[in-house]
C-alpha cells in the first residue's frame, strides 16, 4: 500500500502529462527534450498504480493552485 500526503502539488503519480509538463518545465532549467523524457518517465511510473492499493491526501488548496493553463488544469489538454 502506498500513502503519502503532498501540500503543495498534485502527486507524480496521478498527474496528467500536461500538468507534469508544466511542473517539470518551471522546476528546472532542463531543455525541451529533457522535459519530455521526464514527462514520458512520469508517465510510464504510473503503471504501478494498476497493481497498488493506494490512498492520497491532498490539500484542498493544491487542486485551487493553477499550474499551467485552464485546461492543463481541467485535464483536457498538454502544454507545448
Amino acid at each position: 500500500m502506498l500513502r503519502w500526503w503532498t501540500p503543495l502539488l498534485i502527486p507524480g503519480l496521478l498527474q496528467t502529462e500536461g500538468y507534469a509538463r508544466a511542473v517539470l518545465s518551471s522546476w528546472r532549467r532542463d531543455g525541451a527534450d529533457e522535459v519530455e523524457a521526464k514527462v514520458i518517465a512520469r508517465l510510464d511510473r504510473q503503471a504501478i498504480l494498476a497493481n497498488v492499493d493506494y490512498r492520497v491526501l491532498i490539500d484542498e488548496s493544491v487542486l485551487h493552485r493553477r499550474i499551467g493553463s485552464p485546461d492543463v488544469m481541467a485535464g483536457n489538454s498538454t502544454i507545448s
